[in-house]
């Protein structure tokens, strides 16, 4: 069990470090939609191609899931708009690029613990609140 959870650990780094790495291009509302109708929860995009972990949340929480974290909890401001238009009523960020962010009802602070960075790096960032 142990080695068959050291294979996904590592494999889930290497995806994200890639797709960190070779983010060249802003997220646009198809996309969003297209993330949003498939169910994803992560930067990796785990089960892009099925709604079984989207269904069995809200299954459980008996509740339809509307919040989006940001992928290292960045974003850009212009796409704000964009995730509340398809029906996202809460936005997870660390950093808020904009000084009215952080008063607009959909917007919510979250700690983001980054697992390819030292415990005391990740210490001060989370003290400083920012990378």
């Amino acid at each position: 069990m142990i080695s068959v959870l050291k294979k996904i650990l590592t494999k889930t780094r290497h995806e994200a470090r890639y797709l960190w790495g070779n983010a060249k291009h802003l997220m646009g509302i198809d996309a969003a939609r297209f993330i949003k109708a498939r169910g994803s929860r992560t930067l990796v995009y785990h089960g892009i191609c099925q709604k079984e972990p989207l269904k069995y949340l809200e299954s459980l929480s008996k509740k339809p899931v509307n919040s989006l974290a940001f992928p290292y909890g960045s974003y850009q401001e212009k796409n704000v708009p964009l995730f509340t238009t398809i029906g996202y009523t809460q936005l997870l960020a660390t950093d808020f690029k904009h000084t009215d962010n952080r008063a607009a009802p959909t917007m919510r602070e979250r700690l983001t613990i980054n697992p390819f960075i030292s415990i005391t790096n990740q210490m001060n960032a989370n003290i400083k609140s920012t990378y």
